[in-house]
């Protein structure tokens, strides 16, 4: 059998890492009806996600149970941007797709 040819790294013991961070909800132009809601964001390993909604401050989410979490409330009807970001040593690895909601109240 032919061995492949097989690049190898010159950084010995290096591996090359891929870093990610998506917002799973809310999903792009859902309607929210609560006045509560929950911001679920996955990423890769990292110090902390942080989501900022509507261009204002980063805000930093909660880990647990291999995702991170922001608890949104107090919004106002109608359109909503939700940006993601993933932070390692205070500098910025990645940012997220942003997603666009809408608050309807019942």
């Amino acid at each position: 059998m032919k061995k492949k040819n097989v690049k190898k790294s010159r950084s010995k013991g290096i591996t090359p890492k891929r870093h990610y961070v998506i917002i799973d909800f809310p999903l792009d132009n859902e309607v929210i009806c609560n006045n509560d809601y929950t911001v679920k964001v996955g990423a890769s390993v990292g110090d902390i996600v942080e989501v900022c909604i509507d261009g204002g401050g980063w805000m930093s989410c909660r880990a647990a149970e291999g995702f991170w979490w922001y608890d949104w409330n107090d919004y106002i009807e109608g359109f909503h941007k939700v940006e993601a970001r993933l932070r390692k040593n205070n500098r910025t690895l990645k940012n997220s797709i942003s997603k666009n909601c809408k608050y309807e109240p019942m």
